[in-house]
C-alpha cells in the first residue's frame, strides 16, 4: 500500500481522510476547499475532527489504529510498543485490553510500583514496619502476630508478611 494514500476516516466518511503516516485531509465541502488539518500536541497527537456542528478531539495513533490495523478480538485501547506516545509509526502500535496495557508499562518501566509511604492505600508506615521487625527480631520466633496486629489495626497476615518481608510491599530498613 503506498503511503501518501488516503482513505476515509471510520465515523467521518466524506469529511476526513487519514495516510499511513497520519496526516489528515479534510474533504473540500460547502465554505471549504478542504486541506492539510493542524496537528495539535496535548498528552498524545491529536487532530479536531468535526462532524454535524460537534467538533472532538481525536488522538493519531487511535485513529490510524482503527483504520489501519485490525482488531479481531475488539480490544479497547492502542498501545505503543516503544513506550513513545508520540511515535505513531503503524509498526508501533498494537490493539490491547486494560490489563495488556498496564503491564506493558510496568514491564517496560513507564509506570513503577509505589511501595512503602508512596503508596496510598498503605496500612503502615514505614516507621511502623521498622518497629514490627525490631519487636520480632528481638522476640525471635516466640513474637505475638495477634498483639501486634491489635497494636497496629491490622491483620495477623499483614503482621507475618512485614515480618518475614513477604511480597515486597515494604521498603527495606
Amino acid at each position: 500500500m503506498e503511503i501518501d494514500k488516503y482513505v476515509w476516516i471510520k465515523g467521518y466518511e466524506g469529511l476526513y481522510k487519514i495516510n499511513r503516516n497520519g496526516d489528515v485531509v479534510s474533504s473540500p465541502r460547502k465554505g471549504t476547499q478542504g486541506r492539510v488539518l493542524r496537528r495539535f500536541l496535548g498528552e498524545y497527537f491529536f487532530y479536531v475532527l468535526c462532524r454535524d456542528g460537534k467538533c472532538k478531539k481525536k488522538s493519531i495513533h487511535r485513529l490510524l489504529a482503527t483504520n489501519f490495523l485490525d482488531n479481531e478480538h475488539k480490544k479497547p485501547l492502542v498501545n505503543h510498543l516503544d513506550g513513545d506516545k508520540f511515535n505513531n509509526s503503524l509498526s508501533n502500535l498494537e490493539w490491547c485490553t486494560h490489563s495488556e496495557n498496564i503491564k506493558h508499562a510496568y514491564d517496560n518501566g513507564l509506570i513503577t510500583p509505589k511501595r512503602g509511604d508512596l503508596n496510598g492505600n498503605r496500612k503502615l508506615s514505614s516507621d511502623q514496619v521498622r518497629q514490627i521487625r525490631q519487636i520480632a527480631a528481638s522476640r525471635g520466633k516466640h513474637y505475638k502476630r495477634k498483639e501486634l496486629s491489635l497494636l497496629y489495626g491490622v491483620s495477623e497476615c499483614t503482621i507475618k508478611e512485614v515480618v518475614n518481608r513477604r511480597r515486597n510491599n515494604w521498603q527495606e530498613d
